[in-house]
């Protein structure tokens, strides 16, 4: 796998650099977890300050892009992305709510089933 930096930019504010790639290799997508020890090795950062955001790639090509951050320090990494994880996770919860709702109004349908074959009978 060869990684090529093609844009880097300062986000003072974030207190990270926010960093455009493109790769190009044997799989049409990389792991994220090879990506990021190449980038942290070609940067010579520490694995745990780059975060992945998003990685891309086009149908039937072996070649894909990807949007990096490098955080300063690991304090400013957890106080910023701690936030998305958050969203995800709620995201998830609400998913699993709508299951568990589904679940007891199958098994309020179960005994009517019944109900109805015994009438039949």
């Amino acid at each position: 796998m060869d990684v090529k930096i093609t844009e880097k930019k300062e986000s003072p504010l974030l207190y990270r650099t926010e960093i455009m790639a493109d790769i190009t290799g044997e799989k049409a997508t990389p792991s994220k977890v090879e990506l990021k020890k190449k980038c942290a090795s070609i940067l010579k950062a520490d694995e745990k300050l780059i975060v992945i955001k998003k990685i891309t790639t086009t149908f039937g090509s072996t070649n894909a892009k990807a949007e990096l951050y490098q955080y300063k320090d690991e304090k400013k990494l957890k106080s910023i992305e701690h936030k998305e994880k958050k969203k995800e996770e709620k995201k998830e919860g609400e998913a699993e709510e709508k299951k568990e709702e589904a679940k007891p109004e199958e098994k309020k349908e179960a005994p009517k089933e019944e109900k109805k074959e015994e009438a039949k009978k």
